[in-house]
C-alpha cells in the first residue's frame, strides 16, 4: 500500500429499494446471491451481516430476518448486548477466525443493526447523496 493512497472500491447505494419484501423472496435472493459456497454458514452468516448494514424498508428488513432464521446454522440469540452494552437479539453463527461466533445485534423492537455482541456498535448510521460527502 502507498501512504496516501486508499484502496480502490465499488460504491453501493445505501438504500436497498431492490431487495424482496417477503421471506420467501428474501431466501431465493440470499441463495443466488450469495458469497460463498453452498453450505457455507460464515459466508450465509456475513451475507446476512451485509444486508442488515444496509438501510432496509421495514418489509424487507422483516422478511431478511424471517429468512436468516431459515438458513441452517444460523440461530436466534436472545438477551447479547452490542459493543455499547446495549441490549438486543442477535443472529448468530460460528466464526472461521477464532473468536466463539459471530452475532449481529439489533434492537429488540425496530430491528435496527446495532452493532457486533462486544465488539462494534453503530451510534449513528447515515445515508448520503455522493461518494466523499459525510453527514
Amino acid at each position: 500500500m502507498v501512504p496516501g493512497r486508499t484502496e480502490q472500491c465499488t460504491p453501493e447505494p445505501a438504500y436497498r429499494s431492490d431487495l424482496p419484501t417477503d421471506a420467501a423472496a428474501m431466501r431465493t435472493h440470499l441463495a443466488e446471491h450469495r458469497s460463498g459456497e453452498a453450505g457455507d454458514v460464515n459466508a450465509a452468516g456475513k451475507d446476512v451481516l451485509f444486508l442488515a448494514e444496509s438501510y432496509l424498508r421495514p418489509q424487507t428488513r422483516a422478511a431478511l430476518y424471517e429468512a436468516a432464521a431459515a438458513v441452517p446454522g444460523l440461530r436466534a440469540v436472545e438477551h447479547v448486548t452490542d459493543g455499547a452494552g446495549r441490549p438486543g437479539i442477535g443472529i448468530a453463527w460460528p466464526s472461521t477466525n477464532g473468536a466463539e461466533q459471530m452475532v449481529p445485534v439489533f434492537h429488540p423492537e425496530t430491528y435496527a443493526y446495532l452493532g457486533t455482541s462486544r465488539y462494534t456498535a453503530v451510534i449513528v448510521h447515515t445515508v448520503v447523496d455522493e461518494v466523499g460527502q459525510t453527514g
